[in-house]
Parts: C-alpha cells; structure tokens; sequence
C-alpha cells in the first residue's frame, strides 16, 4: 500500500476515523468530570552541610553530598518518619477511622494501612545541583495535602534530630561508665606512686637525684685532696727515715728550736776543739763540755724523733681520712646506683600515673562532647518552603486527556478504518485495477465539482 492509497482510504473512510476521535474525546471529557478531583501539595527542605555536626563542627565533604543526601531520602521515607505522621493524622483526624473501616472492613492495622498510603502518594525529589530536597503529596482533600507534605517536614526534622541525638546519649552513657573505671585506676596509680615514694625516701623528680650526685662528686674531690695528702705524709716519712734524709724534711729545715739546737752544737764542737788544745780532756771544763754536747745532741736527736713522730701520726691520720672518703665515696656511690634503680621504677609509675590520667582525661573531653550533642536541639535541616493548600486540582488534567484521546483516537480509528477497508475492499484508484485486478486500463475521466466526467483519456 502507497501513501496515495492510504490517503484515499482515509477520505473514504473519514467518518469512521472522526467518529472514533469523538467518542474518544466524548468519552475522556466524560471520565475527567466525573474522576474525583486531587490536589498535590509541596514543600521544600533545604540541608546545611557546613553544620552537619553542631558540636564537632565537623563539614561534610562534597565528595559524600549525594550519598548523604540519597540517604535523606531515605529517612523521610522510613517508617520511623511515617509512624509520626501516622500518629499526628490520626490524632487531628478522627474522620480517618471511618475511611479505615469502609475500606477494610475493620480488619488489619489502621496505622500500617494509613502509613502505606501516605507512601504511596508522597514524592520524594532531591536536587541534582543543590541541597534542597522537594516534598510533594496529592489527595482529594487540599488542606489534608498540604498538613500531610508539613507533617512528614516536620517529623523528619523531628527523627534527624533523634538519630544524631540517640547515639550520642548511648555513647554519653558508655563514657561515663568508663569514666569511673579510668578515674579508680587513676586514683590507683596516684597511690603505687605516693606509695613507692614514701617506702624508699625519693622524689620522682630530678632534685633529690642531682643532689646525690652533687654529694658524690664532693666526696670524689676530698678523696683525690686526701689521697694526695697521704701520698705527701708517706713521701716525707720515708724520706726521714734516714739521718741525712730527716735534715731535708722541711719541718726540720724550718723548725726554730732544731736549727739553734744545731747551732749550739757546732758552737760546743768548736769550743770542745780549742779547749782539747788548750787544757786537754781531762781537764774538767773540758769534761763539763762534753757532758753539755752530749745533751744538745740528745735534745737535737729528740726534736728530730718528734718531728718523725709527728710524720708518722700525720701519715696514719691522712691513711684513715683517705680510707674513710672512700668508704664514703664507696657507700655515696652504692646508694645512687639504688637511687637510680628506683628512680626507673619510679619513672614507670609516673608514666603509668600519666598514661591514666591521659586516657581519663580522653573519656572525660568525649564524655562532655557526647553529653552536648545529646542535648542537641536543631538539625542541620530546615524547611525552606512550607506546603500550602493548593487552588487548583492537580487530577484529572482534563486538557491533557482530551489531547491524548484525540490522539488516540486517531490511532484507533486509522486502524479501524484500514480494517474496514480490508473486509470492503473498492477501487479507489488505477493502481488498484492495475495491480489487484490485473486490468488493463483504457481510459479514465476526471470527477469534477459536479460529479460528472469532462474528459477522457486512453492508456495501454
């Protein structure tokens, strides 16, 4: 079939195909004033990412908008949100009741069966280049429309608090039972620490230990000046130890008494010589000489054993001032290492006292954070557009059926009149006697406005 025979068959069959456009528009015409008329409702929500954390004063990240944001549709969906408004409808709307018990017979949940349809006639529609999210519900009712798209705003703001809030309170409490556990072994480790320091006489600090050490190094010094001291005595002792070495000792060489006793004896040595010359050694004078140089010797001879005497007593003294420094040293010595053994213990009982004072100081600044965002009021979402009942009807469009039904009405009746024709089949033109009915055609004679022929034509 070409265009020109399609087109012959639909002038011929026009009325079919008018006919079937008007019933089709008759009959939506029909249908859309006799549907019951619905109203659809919106609101907009708009979600502050900058504070989705009040507290913290934690942003989210760009990167996480649209999951976040698919998630809030989520929860304006949720039976948690819905069971909300539930409750409020029911509560403000005793007429629901009734609707509950023509449609089900009294049976079932009134609150499932509510819910259920609430969900159906809400739409959801988040932004693709904002943060707003768009809330609409239609229902033969304007102001009902309009209360339903306000109520499922505000209980989804009402939920998003509570879900932020809820486990904060959970992990306020959790923290404020490891609070007092950390707090008893804090208090636990403050009293080893005391403790400790109180049995051995320490200070954790470093004043009691560089005071030790301080002692020490005193006592090292009057070792090494003691030693050096016995060192001398010994020195000079062995040097008196002999007759010529004693007159080199300086307490010989400096003492008043020994030098006038030395000279008395020269003085008495050369008297003797002259006197043995003169009146010889038997004579008394020179015997009373002899007897008076014989004891200046004696009393030089004393004067030199004391001052060995008095080397000796020196040297012994500066051996036990030496002995004694060094047990001290030995002893100073001994107890630093024991301070410093303690002063590791004590060290692991400070770092054990500060890692519980870290962990509950850590408990505590949480516990406080989850304590305050318990208590946390606003969410980070507000309405930015209330619903408002609407003016006109959202259903039946009734410009948008007649157009449809024409449409469709022109499909069915070009298909009822192509039937038509195919049970009816007619001439409508010379291809049709060429090519249905293997005709030769001869002639034919143009139709004018009168319907007469003036004119013809032959063909082979």
């Amino acid at each position: 079939m070409n265009f020109e025979q399609f087109f012959l068959i639909l002038r011929a069959r026009a009325w079919v195909v008018l006919f079937t456009i008007g019933a089709s528009v008759g009959v939506a015409t029909g249908v859309s004033y006799f549907m019951p008329k619905e109203y659809t409702a919106s609101g907009d929500l708009i979600i502050d990412t900058r504070s989705a954390d009040p507290v913290a004063g934690n942003t989210l990240p760009p990167s996480l908008l649209p999951g976040y944001v698919a998630t809030q549709v989520d929860v304006i969906r949720s039976k948690r949100v819905t069971d909300q408004v539930v409750a409020a409808l029911l509560a403000s709307n005793p007429s629901i009741t009734k609707e509950f018990t023509a449609a089900t017979g009294g049976g079932g949940n009134i609150k499932d069966w509510l819910g259920s349809a609430l969900i159906k006639n809400l739409v959801v529609t988040p932004s693709h280049e904002s943060n707003v999210i768009s809330l609409s519900f239609t229902g033969r009712d304007p102001q009902y429309a309009a209360s339903v798209v306000n109520l499922f705003s505000e209980s989804y703001i009402q939920a998003n608090i509570e879900i932020m809030v809820e486990p904060a309170k959970q992990i306020s409490n959790w923290f404020n039972q490891q609070i007092k556990q950390l707090r008893a072994e804090l208090e636990s480790a403050q009293q080893k620490l005391s403790k400790f320091e109180r049995e051995n006489g320490i200070v954790a600090g470093k004043d009691r230990f560089d005071l030790e050490n301080a002692r020490l190094a005193e006592l090292s010094r009057q070792l090494v000046t003691a030693e050096t001291d016995r060192s001398q005595q010994q020195s000079r002792l062995r040097t008196g130890g002999t007759a010529d070495g004693v007159e080199e000792l300086p307490e010989v060489q400096n003492s008043p008494l020994i030098q006038r006793l030395k000279i008395d004896v020269v003085a008495l040595e050369s008297k003797l010589a002259d006197l043995s010359t003169k009146v010889g050694q038997n004579h008394p004078q020179y015997q009373r000489a002899v007897d008076e140089l014989k004891t200046l010797r004696t009393r030089l001879d004393a004067e030199r054993a004391d001052v060995l005497n008095s080397l000796r007593t020196g040297t012994a003294a500066a051996q036990r001032q030496e002995a004694s420094l060094r047990g001290a040293t030995d002893q100073q010595r001994t107890r630093i290492i024991g301070l410093t053994r303690k002063r590791d213990e004590a060290a692991v009982l400070v770092r054990e006292v500060d890692n519980a004072q870290r962990a509950y100081d850590f408990a505590l600044q949480k516990a406080s954070q989850s304590s305050l965002q318990s208590q946390v009021s606003q969410a980070n979402i507000a309405i930015l557009n209330s619903a408002v009942a609407p003016i006109t009807p959202s259903r039946p469009r009734v410009v948008l059926n007649i157009v449809s039904a024409v449409f469709l009405g022109t499909l069915v009746g070009v298909g009822i009149a192509l039937m038509v024709e195919i049970r009816d089949r007619r001439v409508r033109s010379l291809h049709d006697l060429k090519n249905e009915y293997d005709t030769p055609v001869y002639g034919s004679l143009p139709k004018t406005r009168y319907g007469t022929f003036a004119s013809a034509s032959s063909a082979d």
